[in-house]
Formats: structure tokens, C-alpha cells, sequence
């Protein structure tokens, strides 16, 4: 009976441990998209102050093609950033642990609570 014990507590901690690490895991990749992001909008943020610049040398010009030119590539800079923003949430989603099934956790929860006889609420 002794070595059952131990074997169960043994059992309990490795997954304890695993919960964490997967707990830990999910969270550094959290972390590496949020970073992920920073850095892209800092590339978009460096593109859109030439753009910026261009258009205020354009504007003492008053070249109108060149005007036309510059407002067109900020327009771009911005659909970009917006195709990048939403790449990065949807990374962001799909990176943490909370998008499984609740279903699914439900039944696992059930099926372990009616092999240890525990009664959930």
C-alpha cells in the first residue's frame, strides 16, 4: 500500500509539472508575439516617418505627381500595417492554451472525477 502511495504522489507531481510547463509555454509564446508585433510596428513606424518626410519635401515642391506618389505609398503603409496587425492577433489566439475545446475539457474533468470518485460541481 505504501509503494502505491508513493507511486500516486509521484504520478500527481509529474502532472502538476506538466500542467505548469504547458502553462509556461503558452505564455512565452504570448510573450513572443507580443514582441513579434512590437517589432513590426516599429518597421512600419520607421517606413511611414520617410513617407512623412517625402511628403513634406513634396509639399514645398508642389509637385503634384510626386504629392499624389507619396500619399499613395502612406496609404499602403497603413494596409499593411493592418494586414500585419491581424496576422499577429490571430497568431496571438491561436498561441495561448485557452483555445481548446471547453467541451472536451469538460469531459476529460468528468471522466478523471468519475475514475477517482469525486463528484464535480
Amino acid at each position: 500500500m505504501e509503494v502505491a502511495k508513493i507511486h500516486a504522489e509521484n504520478a500527481i507531481r509529474q502532472k502538476n509539472q506538466s500542467l505548469n510547463f504547458l502553462r509556461m509555454s503558452a505564455r512565452i509564446d504570448a510573450t513572443a508575439s507580443r514582441v513579434q508585433s512590437a517589432v513590426t510596428t516599429k518597421k512600419v513606424s520607421k517606413s511611414m516617418e520617410g513617407v512623412v518626410k517625402g511628403m513634406s519635401a513634396a509639399m514645398k515642391s508642389m509637385y503634384l505627381e510626386k504629392i499624389s506618389t507619396l500619399m499613395d505609398n502612406f496609404e499602403k503603409q497603413f494596409e499593411d500595417l493592418d494586414v500585419q496587425t491581424s496576422v499577429m492577433e490571430g497568431a496571438m489566439s491561436q498561441t495561448t492554451a485557452t483555445n481548446i475545446p471547453q467541451d472536451s475539457v469538460d469531459v476529460l474533468m468528468r471522466q478523471a472525477a468519475d475514475e477517482a470518485g469525486l463528484e464535480l460541481n
